[in-house]
């Protein structure tokens, strides 16, 4: 064997390996999609749907590194020069898209303070003329024990001395009104904002990294697509 067909089936070796690492994150990628994107429906009807395509976009490319991980493989380990060019660019092609899903995120965590703050305190005051309003609000006064943008006490102006049932931590026979020692004492913009960001924290070191994996694996693919071209114009 030569020094160059070693070379080969070393590079050959190596993209198979890869693919199998490849995949694995390509499964990691779609379990933190399906997580974010259940915790987020939480809370998505204040932030009118914004927070909701990074995660869908992630569950997506999760699905096509499935695809391409295959293409990779089997294009390696049938030396198919075509395949392995395809696998490069589909690869370059879903870093450009976390790259730009990353700039939008940074860009989303610049203003989602602002934005979310407003939404809570316009919502809250139609808490009972607007349906939509109600469910959203009980829904994450229950799901993350808050009460209130800041406090309970942001309910006065729409509710006066009577809160939302939500409000308290359980079910009770007295009402959830002011005074009730049961009382979620922490308002729901800051445990929002916190898992926002945590949320997005975890989006961008997950693309971080995965977007490393893509360099390697653009610059195997390419490598042993150009060993297979020069070895078949060898023989040639």
């Amino acid at each position: 064997m030569t020094v160059e067909s070693c070379a080969m089936a070393t590079v050959k070796y190596l993209l198979f390996f890869f693919n199998v690492i490849f995949s694995a994150a390509g499964l990691g990628i779609l379990i933190v999609g399906c997580k974010i994107l259940a915790d987020v429906t939480n809370y998505n009807h204040f932030m009118g749907g914004r927070i909701l395509a990074p995660a869908i976009v992630l569950i997506i490319i999760g699905m096509i590194v499935f695809v391409i991980a295959f293409l990779g493989c089997f294009g390696a380990v049938k030396e198919i020069h075509i395949l392995l060019i395809a696998f490069g660019v589909a690869l370059l092609t879903i870093f450009a898209i976390e790259l730009a899903i990353g700039i939008g995120i940074a860009i989303f965590q610049s203003d989602v303070s602002d934005l979310l703050r407003t939404t809570l305190r316009e919502s809250l005051v139609t808490y009972e003329s607007e349906p939509d309003n109600k469910v959203a609000w009980d829904s994450i006064q229950t799901y993350f024990h808050c009460c209130g943008v800041d406090s309970s006490d942001d309910w006065e102006e729409s509710l006066k001395e009577k809160l939302p049932s939500t409000c308290c931590y359980s079910n009770n026979t007295d009402p959830c009104e002011k005074g009730n020692p049961l009382i979620n004492p922490h308002g729901c913009y800051q445990t929002l904002l916190r898992q926002i960001r945590t949320n997005s924290e975890l989006l961008i070191w997950l693309g971080a990294a995965i977007a490393l994996i893509e360099i390697i694996g653009v610059m195997l693919g390419f490598q042993l697509a150009t060993s297979i071209k020069r070895q078949a114009a060898a023989s040639a």
